[in-house]
């Protein structure tokens, strides 16, 4: 039989005096949950970590599914918790020294699980992509999360490790040829090796339709920060203004060429907020740290795939921005996503068939004009999501290795909480890989 193994066992912690469980994964039973917590149990090396959801019966069932599965000496602990019970939340949070939670739309059930970690002294990381969610949460919890020695992170998923963590070492490989690097442009572009379409799990789609929704709440709140001065201020930058494209246009940088249009993920303002933040706070910068200009754009390989996807993305722009329309786009995601969405989700072939490439050109002055990086890893909604955050959830809980490299407290983003880390070579062992393909002067 095979041998078995001592990850995620309550006897085998690095939790610190006073905390269970280094690692709890709230809403584990969760599509996407259970995929984190697979990753959690998968990397832990010694690290204790527990399941969390609302249903004992459920948790039990996969712990043992999972402690099987990767054959395990024990199943990992669980704890029964829920959203809309501050006080099972509570006592969830006072045993962990990391909470991630799995519960979307965030808009709708994030809240309470951020409120009740900065109450109990956990660190908190989710895998959220809803900007609205993520910038509120920053300005309504920045001081109260500092003051308690909380580390607040949001967008630890496909949203938006690889493109902000992406950006930040392009910019260094740009510095380590000789450059002064301006600006970084990242180009997403998803496929499968065996024709098959990419397919995601109702609840991403719910919220984007949400999060869309959200455009004008969103508004609102970005006045509210500027005028509060909740959220760090814009990152000086020298140089010429970086040119962002409002539309198609062709990539001629890309092997082969692709067409690109602006990603209406959170990846472009979740970067903004690192190169303010680490800009205004040297300290939590890496060494030679200089803010860059930055854009994300999605790719596709043809003019086809360009008009259909101008198509569906105008008629879902369109209809989330209204409340009938919203009903629409929710009641059918196969219909108005053209089979990018279900509520079934992606079968285990469809993720094990996917897989994700994204390219960075960066550009300075200097002896290194230009390099070309880029990030290869497996299908990113699911797959890639699971692995990097728990990595990251990981990181946090390894008090050897994040020393002071990351930031005693507040609300903060991937790239300010990881770039002093080995967060990516965590990943890169877990097949998540960046690389500097090219230089030119």
């Amino acid at each position: 039989s095979p041998a078995r193994r001592d990850l995620g066992s309550p006897r085998h912690t690095m939790a610190p005096s006073g905390r269970d469980f280094d690692v709890v994964i709230y809403g584990a039973t969760g599509f996407t949950g259970e995929w984190v917590a697979r990753e959690a149990l998968l990397q832990a090396s010694g690290a204790s970590v527990a399941l969390a959801g609302r249903s004992e019966a459920k948790l039990h069932a996969l712990a043992q599914a999972l402690a099987a599965e990767l054959c395990l000496r024990e199943p990992p602990a669980v704890l029964v918790a829920d959203a809309e019970d501050a006080a099972s939340l509570d006592k969830m949070c006072v045993r962990a020294k990391v909470v991630v939670s799995c519960v979307g739309p965030y808009r709708f059930w994030g809240e309470p699980v951020v409120s009740a970690c900065v109450r109990g002294g956990a660190d908190y990381i989710d895998i959220s992509g809803e900007p609205e969610f993520i910038e509120r949460i920053a300005v309504d919890y920045g001081k109260a999360a500092k003051e308690a020695g909380v580390l607040v992170v949001s967008a630890c998923g496909f949203d938006s490790i690889p493109c902000d963590m992406g950006t930040l070492m392009a910019a260094q490989a740009l510095r380590d040829a000789g450059g002064v690097p301006r600006s970084v442009e990242a180009y997403i572009s998803m496929g499968t090796d065996d024709g098959r379409n990419v397919v995601g799990h109702y609840p991403t789609w719910q919220c984007a339709v949400m999060g869309v929704g959200a455009a004008g709440e969103l508004r609102t709140l970005r006045r509210r920060a500027k005028k509060e001065g909740s959220l760090p201020p814009p990152a000086p930058v020298e140089g010429p203004k970086l040119k962002i494209h409002r539309g198609w246009h062709r990539v001629a940088a890309l092997r082969p060429a692709r067409w690109a249009f602006p990603f209406i993920g959170s990846d472009a303002s979740i970067i903004r907020r690192t190169m303010g933040h680490l800009a205004s706070t040297p300290e939590h910068a890496p060494p030679a740290f200089a803010p860059v200009q930055a854009a994300v754009y999605l790719t596709v390989s043809s003019r086809w795939y360009m008009w259909l996807f101008t198509f569906f993305g105008a008629l879902f722009k369109f209809l989330a921005q209204r409340r009938w329309g919203r009903k629409l786009l929710l009641k059918y995601p196969s219909t108005f996503s053209n089979g990018a969405f279900s509520r079934a989700g992606p079968s285990k072939e469809d993720i094990e068939h996917t897989n994700l490439r994204i390219d960075f050109i960066a550009k300075g002055t200097g002896g290194g004009g230009k390099v070309h990086c880029a990030l290869t890893g497996p299908e990113p909604g699911y797959a890639l999501c699971s692995r990097v955050c728990a990595a990251a959830a990981l990181t946090l809980a390894d008090a050897s290795e994040r020393g002071g490299a990351v930031p005693e407290g507040g609300v903060v983003t991937a790239g300010v909480a990881f770039c002093r880390t080995a967060l990516m070579k965590r990943c890169a062992a877990r097949g998540v890989r960046f690389e500097c393909l090219s230089k030119e002067d």
